[in-house]
């Protein structure tokens, strides 16, 4: 009886384990390239600082752990081409852009994240935030992040300090 007891209590145990970190999927944004959302779990309303886990579809190409606001993105660039379909990815190399993505500021006010140039082989992103302005120079041919731009402010908005870093390493 005490088996029988104790396998009814351990089926009970792993159902209950099983139901909260049971996942389900929630679209957010959409359009004829993307999807966004987030993947939600029971137990994400009884723990206040687990953070639910967002996921972009592009063509089909699902990359999960992205961050900032719908559409969100990764520290990985995930560049894709929408006439060809075709995609590369760039190592960020722990870049800090997108977590103001989708922010509904203009961009290049403070704490926006835009798209500040492209050409035919280059892609510079930029970030702003109170102190600083972040240019991420993207080089589509090499597949690598070709150089980081920092410039910094004061109170007033003039700039204090620019640097500049290839490959993590301090140039200028």
């Amino acid at each position: 009886m005490m088996r029988i007891l104790f396998a009814v209590l351990g089926v009970v145990i792993v159902g209950a384990i099983t139901f909260c970190f049971w996942p389900s999927q929630r679209d957010i944004f959409h359009d004829k390239y993307v999807v966004a959302g987030e993947v939600r779990r029971p137990i994400n309303a009884f723990a206040a600082h687990l953070s639910t886990t967002k996921y972009l579809t592009i063509y089909g190409k699902k990359y999960v752990g992205v961050r900032g606001s719908p559409p969100y993105y990764q520290v990985t660039f995930h560049i894709v081409n929408l006439q060809t379909k075709e995609s590369i990815e760039i190592d960020g190399e722990g870049s800090g852009f997108g977590g103001d993505i989708g922010s509904g500021q203009t961009p290049g006010d403070r704490y926006t994240d835009w798209i500040d140039s492209v050409n035919s082989n280059t892609i510079t992103l930029a970030t702003r935030s109170d102190e600083l302005k972040v240019f991420t120079v993207l080089n589509l041919t090499t597949k690598l992040l070709e150089r980081t731009e920092v410039l910094y402010f004061d109170k007033n908005g003039a700039v204090t300090n620019h640097m500049i870093y290839v490959k993590g390493e301090r140039v200028k």
